[in-house]
């Protein structure tokens, strides 16, 4: 990936956040990434963006391609000479945390984060044991058999830290269909420094392709495992379900008070299906 950093939350250029037909484009660049994506979407349709670490899935390590990171910056970079952000919360940010640590040039950073983005090829031995979250693919079913009993249209997406590259791998590597998920409407970690950016991305998205007269923010549902995951639902106005199969448990969550807390995503049905129904709106 090649040009100039087009604005402040997102490293593409063009700018992906201001290409209007962006949604129509072709972005495949691997046979696996052709999506089954829904078309002529009608008003009241639902979107679900689910987080992958200790949401779909768990996995070991950081994912990090350390030997890209070395020959695109020409140094030593291992994790055990590097101090890891415990605040970043998505891949570009941990990046840019990396390259400061070792000393590469602040007008460099952003140069060096796309030539390794568009070098690294991790593979799924990278994590070591890959494994769904408890009830992930009964949920993703119910999902979506419970929208056609409610008359509900709804739309899956991807809203992660992770890189592009490294979210296919890690759900490909815990056996979780790409297909379940629309693209379109998904936002990757290597594409913005926060996860609140990566929102605001998936809804200008949303907003421009399939909601002309206004988007619904509680028609909007965000799960994820995470404290950063229920406070971004909550700064934008959206619904939120906190799982509690990562790292952070209960005692953590509740207090940030998400939508619903779940232990895993079974136990969200009722929620789910009165979210999908439209009567949270009516409370």
């Amino acid at each position: 990936m090649s040009g100039a950093v087009c604005c402040s939350n997102c490293r593409d250029s063009p700018c992906r956040c201001e290409t209007p037909d962006r949604a129509n484009q072709d972005t495949s660049t691997d046979a696996r990434e052709v999506l089954e994506s829904p078309t002529g979407l009608e008003s009241g349709r639902k979107y679900i963006l689910f987080d992958i670490d200790g949401t779909l899935c768990t996995s070991r390590g950081l994912g990090f391609d350390w030997a890209c990171l070395s020959k695109v910056t020409r140094k030593d970079i291992r994790l055990d000479n590097t101090e890891v952000s415990q605040t970043a919360d998505t891949d570009l940010s941990h990046v840019h945390h990396i390259l400061r640590h070792h000393g590469i040039p602040e007008e460099d950073i952003d140069n060096t984060c796309r030539a390794f983005f568009g070098e690294s090829q991790p593979g799924a031995e990278q994590w070591g044991l890959t494994a769904r979250c408890p009830g992930v693919m009964d949920a993703l079913d119910w999902i979506r058999r419970t929208a056609d009993q409610v008359g509900c249209a709804v739309t899956l997406g991807i809203w992660t830290g992770n890189s592009k590259t490294n979210a296919i791998v890690k759900l490909e590597a815990a056996g979780i269909p790409l297909s379940n998920f629309d693209f379109r409407i998904s936002a990757f970690g290597d594409e913005c420094p926060t996860k609140l950016a990566l929102f605001e991305l998936i809804q200008r998205v949303i907003e421009r392709t399939y909601e002309a007269s206004g988007l619904d923010m509680h028609s909007i549902l965000l799960v994820g495992d995470a404290p950063w995951d229920i406070r971004v639902a909550s700064s934008v106005g959206c619904r939120s379900v906190a799982v509690t199969t990562g790292a952070f448990g209960a005692g953590e969550l509740a207090p940030l008070g998400p939508d619903a807390l779940v232990s895993n995503l079974t136990e969200a049905f009722p929620f789910f299906r009165m979210f999908l129904s439209g009567k949270l709106e009516q409370h």
